[in-house]
């Protein structure tokens, strides 16, 4: 799945279930530029790290969607998804 988002460079929408982590985010938010939409369901290899770079890299984000109950972020993470919105 890396080697596969690694080339997706003009991908606009991305959604991802149960696999994702940190690695995995930071691997998107290098490869991916264009993204507009993103849905991470059941990411429970996620926290606020991702949360901050996902805010640093994608100021134009219309959609972000974090289902499901596993996700490990903090309202710090939340805060610096609202602080980035344009």
């Amino acid at each position: 799945l890396k080697l596969l988002i690694s080339a997706c460079h003009s991908l606009r929408v991305l959604a991802i279930s149960d696999i994702v982590d940190d690695e995995l985010v930071k691997i998107i938010t290098i490869s991916c530029p264009s993204l507009h939409c993103i849905r991470l369901s059941s990411c429970d290899g996620v926290t606020d790290d991702s949360l901050k770079l996902l805010a640093k890299t994608y100021s134009h984000l219309l959609s972000l969607d974090l289902g499901g109950d596993s996700c490990h972020i903090s309202d710090a993470g939340i805060k610096s998804l609202t602080q980035s919105c344009t």
